[in-house]
């Protein structure tokens, strides 16, 4: 016999499991020495092979035998049958049944066994346990035969059997193994035994935790809590553990994981078959979502989890030089699929559970899958939960980076959370000390890796298909819009084929499920389904009918949603782009669209105190005409001021184009007076570099003029009087931000003075103080374009999230904090990069604003090539081909396209119409449902 544990000399063990430090002093390792553990009279068996590993059981987990002794083989002769006796005497049919004994080591010290299986066929039902059973006690197997159980204890019965000097020869206890000796096994007709498996479950409530229970019993998560089963492993003496003295673990720490899992409902079995110390600790870690480092001589325990608190933030005075290295892991092909594997109690047999990435699959067009195998679980819904953890492993950012830093940095341990500027969230994977010890080397991972609270898992039962055993599937969010039309022959092949475009509501809509009609929408008939997304948005700008080809710069629009981030880039690839690799349609014309570009950026949330405030948005109606003599030209459209809510995340209203005009006055919602305290924030695309630039006046006669120097420069600042005459010039400028828009800011804090503040992402924030210098109009807020003469010069930028606060005096810092900077902020429009039109309709036509537009890869519009992650829709409905306005012919189509007509379409002729429904992933199962 020998120890359950192989455990390995070592000093100090560091092991890195995404993100999760672990170190472990020798002690840990170590193993005790066997003048302390077994009796002097108990000699090693012979017959046993030295240095086969015995099972350690921390649960309820099904063993396979350690053979140790086979024989006393005997024959006997029974009767299967018998022939002549319709002709008189007759004669006996017999075969020979073969019987044999054996010795079969299970396990370190055992309390249950609840079942045997032969060839994967249960031959023994139990439970049978240590208090009912005890060690010696002779089972009856029936037609098996009878095997004698014994269970591990220290003191149990000598075995006489094995004793005898025709077998082993050996009168031993064999103290701390759990066993069966079988009595003359039947084999059957053949001398080979059965592949044998024992279902035993072994627990060691002795070494408990106090604050939560050694055992998790919900079932079907039945099983050992994982702090209780570390406590084992490092505290029970060998073979049960490693010995670790009690002082050197954290009981703190350990208590509070022992809270947190028993909280999770996350139970553990463990089969520790030759497994080093370190692998089955390094299970328990990355499966459960712990840390475990060193503090001093103590080992502690921390989970990994959301704190819910604010992670400490780095600043410029704990980070020192050298600057932050970062070690990327680059796999050309990273796995989208993971496939956890698990023993599912009771049978524990294989089963699985999938996570996958479906985005990039819809991006490869392919799936990579990767099996992950988890040793600690056995059932699905803690596999679930598991691979939720996990699956950052293979799907996140795998990057460490390392950081030098002083002060409190020191003291921080693997586990903990950071935040650090310009990075992010980051998890302590290890820290090391310099030789002054004045400062610290941190190795960090990108954090990802944090278990959601147990609420936000979900835990549907174990068998899907049972009754009251399934989660019901939520219903899926509805599209945000859809359209179909027949797909260009150059694009389907030769076939005729219809292509349904959806957008849908948000990534977690995983497909949908298309349904055509013929009868007007009275009833509908399943198609397919589609399960690539579209992307697109609403016109922000109009798109004119014209002949030109090839439009350069096409309309703006604002994005449906975050999908918009899939659309290709083909600057690089012209072949591609005029083959039609990527369309763009707008009301059922299509284009073929080359790339985007970011038109201008979203603002964020702010949580100011406010109330009464108001934004200005461009709405279609009258005229605005130009009320002052100074500034020429009129502004095509109307202006007003709307109560709102404070924005949120972003701002998609309507923004205010001054293309090709001089100026707007807008009326407030309600006049302002001199003593009023108000402030005026907005969002400047600035015209393009070297342009007049643009003027803005609050009074009627004291004009701030922006001179812009185009991306990269600084634009300059100048005061007029109502005459147009240049007060004074200011001497500075301010940096723009990297896509050449600027947040301007007026405020009055009451009496007849005002201030411009014109700054940033960077911070700059110059002002312009302008004290008693004119007569204050109550009524009129003018933005326009003034040349030095008093003249109109067109303006040609565009105005947007221009927003009127009353009562409240705003600083510039709270204005910027408004907006996300560019470079790191969510698009909140993009433009429509070049595009060739009049390729698949008969002529070019006029889009609105608010008209809905949509954007797809053709590569997944093929179903021929992708029939697992394309839209599956090459139905061949009647429709109206771009090449001719004839009715589809039906018998020249393919069996599909029959198959359709016979489910409801009427003649050829007729027009259909498409709905769909939403499909979304079952997490329980890692699949999908279609929902209806």
């Amino acid at each position: 016999m020998t120890v359950p544990l192989v455990l390995a000399e070592l000093t100090i063990m560091t092991m890195l499991i995404m993100g999760v430090g672990m170190l472990a002093s020798s002690a840990l390792l170590r193993r005790k020495s066997e003048s302390d553990t077994i009796p002097p009279d108990q000699t090693p068996g012979t017959k046993s092979t030295r240095g086969t590993p015995i099972p350690l059981v921390i649960g309820r987990r099904m063993v396979g035998p350690k053979i140790g002794w086979v024989g006393d083989r005997s024959t006997t002769q029974e009767k299967v049958g018998s022939v002549g006796k319709d002709i008189g005497g007759g004669e006996d049919i017999t075969t020979t049944i073969y019987n044999e004994a054996s010795w079969h080591q299970l396990a370190c010290p055992s309390q249950v066994l609840n079942a045997i299986y032969a060839n994967g066929k249960r031959i023994w039902q139990g439970p049978i346990n240590s208090d009912s059973s005890p060690s010696g006690t002779v089972v009856d197997a029936k037609a098996h035969g009878s095997f004698t159980i014994y269970w591990g204890e220290t003191d149990q019965p000598i075995n006489e059997f094995l004793g005898h000097k025709t077998r082993l020869g050996i009168r031993s206890q064999w103290p701390l193994l759990c066993y069966v000796v079988w009595d003359k096994k039947r084999l059957g007709g053949s001398p080979q035994w059965e592949n044998l498996e024992y279902d035993i479950e072994s627990t060691c409530p002795s070494n408990a935790l106090d604050n939560s229970e050694y055992l998790i019993d919900e079932s079907p998560q039945i099983g050992v809590n994982p702090a209780h089963a570390m406590l084992q492993l490092h505290n029970a003496i060998w073979p049960l553990g490693a010995g670790l003295d009690a002082d050197r673990m954290d009981d703190t720490t350990l208590e509070a994981l022992g809270v947190t899992l028993e909280d999770e409902v996350m139970p553990c079995n463990l089969l520790i078959d030759g497994d080093t110390s370190e692998a089955v600790t390094a299970d328990l870690m990355a499966d459960f979502g712990f840390a475990m480092p060193q503090i001093g001589a103590r080992l502690a325990y921390i989970a990994i989890r959301s704190s819910g608190t604010t992670p400490p933030n780095f600043s410029d005075d704990v980070l020192i030089p050298p600057s932050a290295e970062f070690d990327i892991t680059h796999d050309e092909r990273p796995a989208t699929r993971i496939v956890f594997q698990y023993q599912k109690a009771p049978r524990f047999r294989t089963h699985d559970v999938t996570r996958e990435d479906l985005s990039e699959q819809d991006r490869r067009g392919a799936i990579k899958r990767q099996i992950i195998t988890l040793r600690t679980v056995t059932d699905r819904i803690t596999t679930n939960r598991v691979g939720k953890r996990r699956e950052g492993e293979i799907l996140g950012d795998l990057s460490t980076i390392r950081l030098p830093a002083q002060r409190g940095a020191r003291i921080l341990v693997a586990g903990q959370q950071i935040v650090v500027d310009d990075i992010g969230t980051l998890r302590v994977v290890s820290s090391k000390r310099t030789q002054d010890r004045i400062a610290v080397e941190l190795g960090c991972a990108i954090e990802s890796y944090s278990v959601p609270e147990a609420s936000d898992i979900d835990t549907g039962d174990d068998d899907p298909g049972v009754p009251g055993d399934s989660p019901a599937p939520a219903d899926p969010d509805t599209d945000i819009a859809f359209t179909f039309f027949e797909v260009p022959p150059e694009l389907a092949a030769g076939k005729v084929a219809v292509i349904v475009l959806r957008i849908r509501a948000h990534e977690g809509v995983a497909g949908a499920g298309i349904h055509v009609s013929a009868d007007g929408g009275a009833s509908y008939a399943l198609a397919g389904d589609q399960n690539t997304a579209a992307s697109g948005g609403t016109l922000r700008t109009a798109l004119a009918s014209g002949t030109n080809d090839e439009i350069a710069s096409g309309p703006v629009f604002i994005p449906d949603n975050d999908d918009i981030l899939n659309v290709l880039d083909l600057s690089s690839d012209t072949t591609s782009w005029q083959a039609g690799r990527q369309i763009a349609s707008i009301n059922g014309e299509i284009m073929f669209l080359k790339n985007l570009t970011i038109f201008d950026s979203a603002w964020n949330g702010w949580g100011t105190s406010a109330t009464s405030w108001y934004r200005l948005d461009e709405s279609s109606g009258a005229t605005a005409t130009d009320t002052n003599s100074v500034l020429n030209g009129v502004y095509a459209g109307t202006v007003g001021y709307s109560a709102a809510s404070l924005l949120e995340n972003g701002d998609t209203n309507t923004a205010i184009d001054m293309l090709g005009t001089g100026r707007m006055n807008v009326t407030y919602a309600s006049p302002l007076t001199e003593s009023s305290i108000w402030s005026l924030v907005m969002r400047i695309h600035m015209p393009s570099a070297n342009s007049p630039g643009v003027v803005f006046s609050l009074d009627g006669s004291l004009y701030l003029k922006i001179i812009d120097a185009g991306p990269g420069g600084s634009p300059i600042f100048q005061l007029y009087d109502s005459a147009g005459t240049l007060g004074f010039g200011l001497g500075f400028g301010v940096e723009e931000f990297d896509d050449g828009n600027l947040t301007v800011v007026f405020v009055s804090e009451g009496g007849n003075s005002y201030r411009w503040y014109v700054g940033n992402s960077a911070g700059a924030k110059p002002e312009i103080t302008a004290s008693g210098a004119a007569s204050f109009s109550e009524t009129v807020l003018t933005v326009g374009a003034l040349n030095a003469g008093g003249g109109a010069d067109p303006f040609n930028g565009i105005i947007d999230e221009v927003l009127f606060f009353s009562g409240e005096a705003i600083s510039h810092e709270d204005a910027k904090n408004m907006h996300r900077a560019a470079e790191s902020s969510t698009a909140n429009s993009y433009q429509l990069g070049p595009l060739l039109r009049a390729k698949y309709s008969t002529t070019q036509e006029a889009h609105a604003i608010g008209d809905q537009l949509y954007i797809a890869d053709t590569s997944t519009l093929r179903p021929q090539l992708h029939p697992i992650i394309g839209p599956h829709i090459n139905v061949c409905l009647k429709t109206r081909p771009y090449t001719n306005l004839d009715a589809v012919d039906l018998s020249a189509v393919t069996a599909v396209c029959k198959e359709i007509e016979g489910i409801g379409l009427a003649g050829p002729s007729d027009q259909f119409r498409v709905t769909t429904d939403g499909m979304v992933r079952v997490t329980s199962t890692g699949g999908q449902r279609i929902v209806t």
